[in-house]
Protein backbone atom coordinates (compact mmCIF):
# COMPACT_ATOMS: atom_id res chain seq x y z
CA UNK A 1 0.00 0.00 0.00
CA UNK A 2 1.25 3.47 -0.88
CA UNK A 3 1.70 5.60 2.23
CA UNK A 4 -0.64 8.18 0.72
CA UNK A 5 -3.49 5.74 0.11
CA UNK A 6 -5.53 4.20 2.88
CA UNK A 7 -7.44 0.91 2.97
CA UNK A 8 -10.58 2.95 2.20
CA UNK A 9 -11.30 3.67 -1.47
CA UNK A 10 -10.99 7.37 -2.27
CA UNK A 11 -9.43 8.32 1.07
CA UNK A 12 -5.87 9.64 1.02
CA UNK A 13 -3.76 10.87 3.91
CA UNK A 14 -1.17 13.64 3.58
CA UNK A 15 -0.25 16.75 5.52
CA UNK A 16 2.63 19.17 6.05
CA UNK A 17 4.01 16.84 8.72
CA UNK A 18 4.20 13.79 6.44
CA UNK A 19 7.18 12.33 4.61
CA UNK A 20 9.14 13.40 2.53
CA UNK A 21 9.43 16.53 4.64
CA UNK A 22 7.26 18.76 6.68
CA UNK A 23 7.01 22.50 6.43
CA UNK A 24 5.80 24.42 3.39
CA UNK A 25 7.72 22.81 0.51
CA UNK A 26 4.64 20.98 -0.79
CA UNK A 27 6.22 17.57 -1.41
CA UNK A 28 3.61 15.64 0.57
CA UNK A 29 0.78 17.33 -1.32
CA UNK A 30 2.51 16.74 -4.64
CA UNK A 31 2.95 13.05 -3.85
CA UNK A 32 -0.69 12.76 -2.81
CA UNK A 33 -1.87 14.50 -5.99
CA UNK A 34 0.26 12.17 -8.12
CA UNK A 35 -1.27 9.13 -6.38
CA UNK A 36 -4.82 10.41 -6.81
CA UNK A 37 -4.20 11.08 -10.52
CA UNK A 38 -2.71 7.61 -10.93
CA UNK A 39 -5.74 6.04 -9.25
CA UNK A 40 -8.05 8.04 -11.54
CA UNK A 41 -6.10 7.01 -14.64
CA UNK A 42 -4.92 10.54 -15.45
CA UNK A 43 -1.73 10.58 -17.51
CA UNK A 44 0.92 12.96 -16.23
CA UNK A 45 3.75 14.41 -18.30
CA UNK A 46 4.37 14.49 -22.00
Amino acid sequence: MNKTATPFAGLYSRSAGCHPAGSVIGSAGHNAAMRVMKDLGVRVGS
